[in-house]
């Protein structure tokens, strides 16, 4: 049986609002230490996009 490389489910929500992280989601068994790095990693703008995604998505969900 081969490793099959999975991705993670999160890449195709990122995907979903057009937004391409700096550096590849980490692996979904990835402890909060690892998670952390990830965002520490990632430009403040590409952050910045993020959670104004995020932030919008949430406001259009609860209207």
């Amino acid at each position: 049986m081969q490793n099959e490389i999975h991705p993670h489910p999160a890449a195709a929500q990122l995907e979903m609002f057009n937004i391409v992280p700096d550096r590849p989601l980490p692996p979904v068994e990835s402890d909060e230490e690892v998670l952390a790095n990830w965002l520490r990693e990632q430009s403040e703008d590409k952050l910045r996009e993020i959670l104004e995604s995020v932030s919008k998505f949430q406001g259009e969900s609860r209207s």
